[in-house]
């Protein structure tokens, strides 16, 4: 049966019924299929021309595309074929084709079908290899940092010799003035990319979806940092000459807030940068080559670690960004960027959470996860299982254990652990958390067990009486009476129900000498 044929014999309900099934394809989803197949016969046509015009860069091999080609075209002409016969269906309720519309040499009405389908596969159905994904990822996570490295970090070549010089000053507050006025240099910049503020927001554009962008940098934030553009593109400051003081409160009535702190300025026409990040230091890196995953025809993810210029030296991997991809107008755009692990931050936090309750390490310093070097030796990124060195110091800043341990960064676990002394325990020697728990917090727990196993009412429930895992928090202490006043919390045992207390109790005699339910006194916490 020809398609002509097939339209002019359909009754009423039945077409309803195919419309329902097979619904119009929007002009995006139309587009989006069209680009798909100009992509993949851009890449054919790449592939085998031109391939010795570029001599000293590594080639790469991309994947054949014949077939591929062939069902997105076959989709491109279902769009146009079956899209316009189901509009007609929709709209009118019955079924009306114009020989235009389907021609003598048209396929039955179930390839047809199956044509649609295809279509709508390959919408979703990955669009290339794993590898190609992977390329992709690279070059735009590259191109992005480093416009993003120059906003944020005026990473960018300037003209040292051409210095512009400010002196920054608030006559609203002379305590602001004499504590926080500072001198600040700009540069003129010589990348022949960057000619104004424009040329930066245009760049950043390039890798942006449209949804992130506006009209003008002034009212955009930045994907990787939610802070404006507009704080790190200043203004046009052309009437302040070199050498010149410049007030804060009247730059802020100007619209200008961050003199000083603004990366970029406009000065006669050019362009100058405060320029500080000539220091690699002072700048992202990535740390791994991209991974990606939830590969689709208009969308994918990445996941890439980076280390920000606040890393510590010994750190190998930083944090986890997470990039989602989409496909726009054929070119791959990041439309929204998120946080995932913190490596070394993580182990820090596992290690940490590991000696805490330990008596034996009660000197150690753990007070602080900034302080704990938590070196990776080995990390899984697909596992988030990492190897672990560190040396811990007692609070006297003496070495004092090392450890060697399997870290569960994704859950701040330690699942095995080597710990070795490296210096004698001084058991005087105690943190200063372990010293409050001990004066007040273990004093207040073991008062409450008393309190309870002397009351006969409490008897009957089935409560956890561990103090170990009874909840207390001071809230005022009177250390010349040995009392204090605070919140405990009993949990009960298989599901039963537990207590929840405000108390006053005697630290001297560890005994509770009033109690209220807490949420009587405090409200809920």
């Amino acid at each position: 049966m020809k398609m002509e044929d097939f339209f002019n014999n359909t009754d009423e309900s039945t077409a309803n019924r195919i419309a329902e099934k097979y619904p119009v394809l929007s002009d995006d989803e139309k587009e989006r299929l069209f680009a798909m197949s100009k992509r993949k016969y851009n890449i054919n046509k790449t592939e085998h021309t031109n391939v010795n015009e570029v001599s000293g860069v590594e080639k790469y091999s991309r994947p054949k595309w014949y077939k591929a080609v062939s069902i997105a075209a076959a989709a491109v002409l279902a769009v146009g074929g079956i899209g316009g016969g189901m509009a007609l269906i929709s709209r009118n309720g019955q079924v009306t084709v114009s020989s235009s519309q389907v021609s003598e040499g048209s396929v039955e009405a179930s390839e047809t079908e199956e044509t649609t389908e295809a279509a709508v596969e390959e919408a979703t159905e990955p669009l290339m290899s794993e590898d190609e994904y992977k390329a992709i990822a690279a070059e735009l996570t590259d191109n992005f940092l480093e416009i993003s490295n120059i906003i944020q970090y005026s990473d960018i070549s300037v003209d040292m010799n051409d210095c512009l010089s400010y002196y920054i000053y608030n006559s609203e507050t002379q305590e602001w003035t004499e504590d926080y006025s500072f001198y600040v240099n700009y540069y003129r910049v010589t990348d022949e990319r960057f000619k104004n503020f424009d040329d930066i927001y245009n760049t950043y554009k390039k890798y942006v979806s449209a949804a992130n962008c506006k009209e003008s940098y002034k009212d955009v934030v930045m994907l990787d940092n939610e802070s404006g553009f507009v704080g790190n593109l200043l203004g046009d400051v052309s009437e302040y000459p070199s050498g010149s003081s410049i007030d804060v409160a009247q730059f802020r009535e100007a619209g200008y807030n961050r003199i000083g702190y603004s990366n970029y300025i406009m000065y006669n026409g050019a362009l100058y940068s405060r320029c500080f990040a000539n220091e690699s230091a002072h700048k992202s890196k990535f740390s791994t080559e991209p991974k990606v995953y939830d590969l689709k025809a208009d969308s994918f993810t990445i996941s890439r670690y980076i280390l920000m210029p606040y890393a510590k030296e010994y750190w190998k991997y930083g944090e986890e960004r997470i990039y989602n991809v989409v496909l726009e107008d054929g070119e791959w755009k990041i439309d929204s960027i998120d946080t995932g692990l913190q490596v070394e931050y993580s182990a820090a936090v596992a290690i940490q959470c590991y000696f805490e309750h330990k008596e034996e390490y009660n000197d150690v310093d753990i007070m602080n996860n900034n302080d704990i070097n938590a070196e990776i030796t080995e990390f899984d990124e697909n596992t988030k299982k990492s190897k672990v060195h560190a040396v811990l110091k007692d609070i006297n800043g003496n070495d004092a254990v090392e450890i060697t341990a399997d870290i569960d960064v994704e859950e701040f676990e330690v699942i095995d652990a080597e710990v070795t002394r490296l210096n004698e325990r001084d058991e005087s020697l105690k943190r200063p958390d372990v010293l409050w728990r001990e004066n007040y917090l273990d004093k207040m727990a073991r008062a409450v067990v008393k309190y309870i196993e002397s009351n006969d009412q409490y008897k009957d429930m089935n409560l956890d009486l561990d103090i170990e895992h009874i909840y207390t928090k001071v809230y005022e202490s009177d250390d010349n009476a040995g009392t204090c006043t605070g919140h405990a919390m009993v949990n009960g045992l298989n599901g039963s129900s537990g207590l929840d207390w405000y108390v006053a109790v005697d630290l001297n005699t560890e005994t509770v000498t009033s109690c209220q339910n807490h949420n009587e006194v405090y409200g809920e916490e």
